[in-house]
């Protein structure tokens, strides 16, 4: 997902916009990606439509999300995502078929101190 992806308008109450808002400050991401990893984990695997990778994960607990929506929080394209995935740059897991970007490894990484990611860094995940 990328700025020059389709836009659209939609209307929400206040208090499920405060509601969006809130949850996106607590994990550290835009509304919009709030809102993205919470569609896309709505649908069920083979029920995704064709170029959207699906948040089959239901546990919310895992900290993950999904490639597309990785690369718009960081303002990179997919493909730059996923060479940093291939080259061990950014910690990844697998959720049913997917790979997945894990932010809960990334957020304790920098809690811990780590200020660089580097190639190689999750060679071993």
């Amino acid at each position: 997902m990328s700025r020059t992806d389709p836009q659209f308008k939609l209307r929400v109450p206040p208090a499920l916009r405060d509601q969006i808002e809130r949850a996106a400050l607590a994990a550290r991401r835009s509304m919009n990606a709030e809102v993205v990893i919470r569609l896309e984990s709505t649908f069920a695997p083979g029920q995704v439509p064709a170029g959207i990778e699906p948040m089959s994960q239901t546990d919310h607990s895992v900290d993950v999300c999904s490639v597309g929506t990785f690369a718009a929080m960081c303002g990179a394209s997919t493909d730059d995502v996923i060479a940093w995935m291939d080259s061990g740059t950014i910690p990844c897991v697998k959720v049913a078929d997917f790979r997945m970007v894990n932010l809960a490894k990334i957020k304790a990484d920098l809690d811990g101190g780590k200020d660089s990611f580097d190639e190689g860094d999750y060679d071993d995940e």
